[in-house]
């Protein structure tokens, strides 16, 4: 069976933020960093590139699917915000729960895209 090459059928659009003095376009990313208690950072060798590590990560999407409520009917809601993208990204990636293998630091201060009010 042929794997499709169309991206746009693959992934849920992403979220951009265009720069107004140029024009570029951006995606709008989020990222995970998770430390155990010595302070030792998770990374993960990336799949099909030897020798290149990161940590989890990926594009804040334009909807998203919740699934923190385990067991339960998922939910497609709109615009996920920076925090969502970066737990989803973490169990998409890891497999990692927050609240039942990671704790969320609730003393970092926690970034919100420009009017979306919601963290």
């Amino acid at each position: 069976m042929a794997m499709s090459t169309d991206t746009t059928k693959q992934y849920i659009p992403s979220q951009m933020i265009i720069d107004p003095s140029t024009g570029e376009k951006w995606r709008l990313c989020a990222g995970v960093a998770v430390l155990n208690s010595k302070n030792q950072i998770l990374v993960g060798e990336r799949h099909g590139k030897p020798d290149q590590w990161q940590c989890p990560q990926g594009g804040v999407d334009d909807e998203w699917t919740d699934t923190s409520n385990a067991g339960h009917p998922l939910t497609t809601k709109p615009k996920e915000t920076i925090v969502q993208a970066a737990i989803r990204e973490l169990h998409e990636e890891t497999g990692l729960i927050i609240d039942r293998h990671v704790i969320l630091d609730s003393t970092f201060p926690i970034p919100s895209t420009a009017g979306d009010g919601d963290h």
